[in-house]
């Protein structure tokens, strides 16, 4: 098998993991941090719970508007 190995986090999502899944850049996941809108773990992971504390803070359109 050849390329990069995959890793497991159960239900947590890094940040280029979460940036695939919204179809957004790495950066623009690392801002919503920056700006204390988002929140990892101390693993540096986004957990279910945080994710719908910020989907819910944000509102029916969320902070992903284009």
């Amino acid at each position: 098998m050849t390329g990069a190995p995959r890793v497991g986090y159960g239900d947590s999502l890094s940040i280029g993991q979460l940036a695939q899944q919204w179809r957004r850049s790495a950066y623009f996941v690392q801002s919503l941090i920056k700006s204390g809108l988002l929140h990892p773990d101390e693993r540096g992971l986004f957990t279910p719970g945080e994710l719908q504390r910020f989907y819910k803070e944000s509102g029916p359109a969320g902070r992903l508007s284009r």
